[in-house]
């Protein structure tokens, strides 16, 4: 009886929707009388199978599409929407009706619809595209799987095939004991049954045993899954069919009832209770779909257009539909980053609406040109060049198949590069893409007519592309490659102590060159270095110039990135050897150097490949900023070493062997996004205390932002917050950051640290100059601590300087220092540091203070003590007042020394401590994996390595101090 009542009702339905569908018709006609007044106007018919939100945000997409071409709905373009509510004997009635002739282009939404225009248009009397379909060539149509050109000639569209494969992936990431899921489909839909075949392969491999129920309409797709739930299925994978995804409500009440998950490659479905949807963005999907109708209203052939994948892949996930399923389900914290939309376990909805490197794809049936501009071959840019390829293929753009590239240089020959530059901006060009500082150069003013990308580039400010990375010249855009000086001169000095004058060669007409070598010689000066520069105009004036340098009785010699050198770097190398000086330069790829440290430039050009593809997705390079990307490699010649009899100490080979370790591993990270949630963070830097150590280590951590391939504004903001040593105002300063959102507190002190953990326990807590993060509440160790805290501590160097002690200062037996009872730090350190005496039969004399008030008569209270030296530990007390300290040293004439790096140029004779410039870049480092979406409780702690020794006569002898010249000569920074 049931089954008489259905009939009749869908029959009543089928002539209801009939009859709708014939007035539509005849509305159409009447309102269409005068086709003279409307000539200028297209009418397009679009078909859509249901009303489904994948569906609608595929129409709107398409709409929108077609509105980038400049065809206007109401203006000078007619829409009419057929939906066929699920029901294909309505789909072909609205079909026969749509290839009535009255419409200029058909455009379908999803298999069925395809299937049903195509059907209807068997003629081709009306030009047809189509969207959203998983596989065109399995629908029966004409389409092969073989030759995208081989397809009717009416006909064009895209394929948009499910990741099948990525959905079950992640299944298995949140549930690692998966073995059974099931699966409803319709065997009659051409794209759910694909997507089956692919399933059964997938799931095999991966040892899953796929149960499958089937359903020839939406009523029953509730009884299927129930049917899959008796056979104790441990989830539902929802594939693409329009059949199931009508009646998922049915589905996923089935799997609710029995506490299983359901998971679809169909977003967004997470609305509906599923717990995550793989799948493309199909409003982007529309939008190309679009874009593609509006060319062929332009007048362009189906015929020519290859049918192709096109999947814009998207991820969706909706904590609480854990709640109550059985199994070991959980979401990696990975995942919830990468998430486009995430629900969390209360409700709260994140989105992640951003345009990153990996959503960007290339045009499916677009074809690119551009040119590639260059001083002149060699291994480098070779690399470089590489790195731009392999980059712009993972976007999409493959040389020789949708990108033809067509490639000139200068011949190293400066007078050449203005014009090869002009030449390529009266080609049809997409983009100009040029490499080195020279040809950037010259395109700021001999390109007008074309946008350039520019890569391996050392300082694209300094070659005049821009004021900032911002604000920028409005046709081009970039990315430059600062070699890291800053380590080269650490590694140099540790593996050349005694050098004192470094030679350089270089272009002086070269901008990059001019930059490195200016900024080295600041850095060399720092470390009593003097750097002797000869200069070269051109390639031929290379060779005589490194003779003459080599005869300035010389240490060693530093060569730059300076393309006119390295044009006859074999030559070059061969004489600096012949001259037995020790070669050290910025790409670790050249032969001959003893040491090289530089970046990788193949990472250069992958990094300007995102650049790239934006410009030639049609965005405006002007709102593109330049970036710095900067992947650095680390060389050591121990051969070449041996041949020039340089002793080589345990302290360079840890250096060299850390660089090299964290070098690699930024590599290996080369392609990563590094801000992958695309949100701007929010970042408040917390100090207890302004002190000269603060003060550093700030500097190094906004050198590390800055350095990073981020953008400040764009990406991130940072605010910083001082207490001025008051514990209250602390708490204040905390509560107010999380207060406003903050998402990420950096805490630059112990008492910081310790009161930013009190108040959260979510919150991404980064500590740095931190002395003990253990003592302080952090953590068990190292690797086992808090969830939401990582960073970088600065161990107390007590060993080095008792060891300095007993080296240099042996008559000093009874020592003192002051320390702060209300720092868990200091009273920490005074701890350590009286254990490590008491072991070497050293007396330690200590006196507590409590403020700053109390700070000068405590100094004075110790040094009346019968102690030889003070030697003070560091505390944010001490640090901040470190003066009121030297001050009463110098009045009772008691030497002084200091664990504190910077305390020598507050009045301490020697001092040995950690590098807070060094480690506040570190705490940025570690600032930056937190963005790029790491799970801060599997960063380890980490120890800034570095430790920093200063000297200074001057003060020694104000102390009545006499400072051996042995000690003063191994000080690596000496003041006077």
């Amino acid at each position: 009886m049931w089954k008489i009542i259905k009939n009749l009702w869908l029959g009543c339905a089928l002539i209801a929707a009939a009859s709708a569908l014939l007035l539509y018709s005849d509305l159409d006609s009447r309102e269409s009388e005068d086709d003279d007044a409307h000539a200028a106007i297209k009418r397009i018919a679009i078909l859509q199978h249901a009303s489904q939100a994948v569906l609608d945000d595929g129409r709107e997409g398409m709409l929108a599409g077609l509105r980038a071409r400049g065809w206007i709905q109401g203006e000078n373009l007619e829409v009419k929407l057929f939906n066929a509510q699920g029901d294909m004997p309505t789909a072909h009635t609205m079909a026969a009706a749509m290839t009535s002739g009255n419409y200029d282009l058909l455009m379908s939404i999803s298999t069925p619809s395809l299937q049903a225009v195509a059907n209807a248009n068997t003629n081709g009397r009306t030009k047809h595209v189509f969207g959203l379909v998983t596989d065109p060539s399995a629908v029966g149509v004409g389409i092969s799987a073989d030759n995208p050109l081989d397809h009717p000639p009416y006909m064009a569209g895209y394929g948009t095939m499910q990741p099948v494969e990525r959905a079950f992936e992640i299944a298995r990431q949140l549930n690692p004991k998966l073995k059974t899921v099931g699966v409803v489909y319709n065997s009659s839909e051409a794209n759910a049954v694909k997507q089956i075949e692919v399933a059964r392969v997938v799931c095999a491999n991966m040892g899953i045993k796929l149960e499958e129920a089937m359903a020839e309409n939406s009523t029953g797709v509730g009884e299927a899954a129930a049917a899959l739930c008796a056979r104790k299925v441990q989830a539902i994978f929802v594939p693409g069919d329009v059949t199931v995804i009508v009646a998922l409500d049915a589905l996923i009440s089935a799997a609710n009832d029995n506490h299983i998950p359901v998971f679809t490659v169909i977003p967004p479905n997470i609305e509906r209770g599923a717990l995550f949807d793989i799948g493309a963005d199909y409003r982007s999907v529309g939008h190309q779909t679009g874009l593609l109708a509006a060319d062929i209203l332009n007048g362009k052939k189906p015929a020519d257009v290859p049918i192709e994948n096109y999947m814009p892949e998207t991820l969706l996930i909706n904590e609480p539909a854990l709640k109550g399923v059985k199994g070991s389900w959980s979401i990696p914290a990975k995942l919830k980053e990468s998430a486009q939309v995430y629900i969390d376990a209360q409700g709260k909805r994140t989105e992640r609406k951003s345009a990153t490197p990996e959503n960007l794809q290339a045009e499916p049936g677009k074809q690119y040109k551009i040119a590639f501009a260059y001083y002149a071959p060699e291994e480098s840019w070779e690399r470089c060049q590489q790195g731009l390829i392999d980059g712009m293929a993972k976007l999409g753009f493959v040389e020789g198949k949708n990108l033809t590239i067509t490639r000139s240089h200068a011949q190293a020959e400066m007078i050449n590069i203005r014009p090869m530059l002009q030449n390529f901006d009266s080609t049809d060009v997409d983009v100009i893409v040029t490499f080195t500082t020279p040809v950037l150069q010259a395109a700021t003013t001999a390109v007008e007519k074309h946008p350039v990308v520019f890569t391996y580039v050392t300082d694209p400010i300094a070659a005049g592309a821009g004021k900032s990375f911002t604000d920028h010249n409005p046709n081009l855009t970039g990315v430059g490659s600062m070699p890291p000086l800053k380590d080269t001169v650490k590694l140099t000095q540790l593996l050349l102590p005694n050098a004192k004058r470094i030679g350089t060669l270089y272009n002086s007409g070269e901008a990059n060159s001019v930059k490195e070598v200016t900024t080295l010689k600041e850095l060399l000066a720092e470390k009593n270095i003097e750097l002797i520069g000869v200069t070269a105009g051109n390639s031929n004036e290379v060779i005589q110039a490194v003779q003459a340098l080599v005869g300035r009785d010389l240490d060693a010699v530093y060569i730059p990135g300076d393309n006119t050198v390295y044009q006859a770097f074999a030559p070059v190398a061969e004489i600096i050897a012949e001259a037995d000086l020790p070669l050290i330069n910025s790409d670790p790829s050249a032969e001959g150097p003893v040491l090289s440290v530089g970046p990788g430039y193949y990472f250069s050009g992958a990094g300007a490949a995102p650049l790239l593809a934006r410009v030639l997705l049609g965005e405006d390079p002007a709102n593109i900023p330049m970036e710095n990307v900067s992947v650095n490699n680390a060389k050591f010649n121990a051969a070449v070493a041996q041949r020039l009899g340089i002793p080589v100490s345990e302290k360079f080979k840890q250096a060299i062997g850390t660089a090299q370790a964290e070098m690699k591993a930024a590599q290996n990270d080369g392609f990563q996004n590094p801000n992958p949630s695309g949100k701007k963070w929010k970042i408040t830097i917390i100090s207890y205390v302004e002190s000269p150590p603060f003060e550093e280590a700030y500097e190094g951590i906004l050198l590390a932002m800055e350095q990073s391939n981020l953008q400040e504004g764009k990406d991130y903001e940072i605010t910083f917050k001082s207490a001025q040593g008051d514990i209250s105002a602390l708490n204040g300063i905390v509560d107010n950051a999380l207060t406003e959102r903050a998402d990420m507190i950096v805490a630059l002190s112990t008492p910081g640290l310790q009161t930013a953990m009190r108040k959260t326990q979510k919150t991404p807590i980064v500590f740095g100059i931190v002395a003990d993060p253990i003592s302080a509440g952090a953590g068990k160790s190292n690797t086992d601590h808090q969830a939401n805290v990582t960073g970088v501590s600065v161990a107390l160097p007590s060993k080095e300087m008792l060891d300095i002690l007993q080296k240099y200062f042996p008559q000093y037996k009874r020592i003192g220092t002051l320390f702060c009872p209300n720092e868990a730090n200091s009273e920490n350190s005074k701890k350590i540091f009286e254990a490590e005496c008491k072991a070497r039969g050293i007396v330690l004399e200590t006196v507590a203070v409590n403020s700053s008030a109390e700070l000068a008569d405590a100094a004075l209270a110790l040094m009346s003590k019968s102690i030889d030296a003070v030697v003070q530990i560091p505390d944010n007390l001490s640090s901040a007042g470190f003066t009121a300290i030297s001050a009463a040293a110098e009045k009772t004439q008691t030497p002084l020394l200091s664990m504190n790096s910077v305390t020598v140029d507050m009045g301490a004779a020697y001092a040995i401590g950690r590098d807070y410039y060094e480690a506040g870049f570190e705490t940025g480092q570690t600032m930056l994996q937190v963005i790029a979406g790491e799970d801060t409780a599997k960063i380890p702690f980490r120890v800034s390595p570095q430790i920093l020794t200063a000297a200074s006569q001057k003060n020694a002898e104000e102390l009545g101090m006499i400072l051996p010249p042995a000690l003063l000569q191994s000080a690596e920074k000496v003041k006077d």
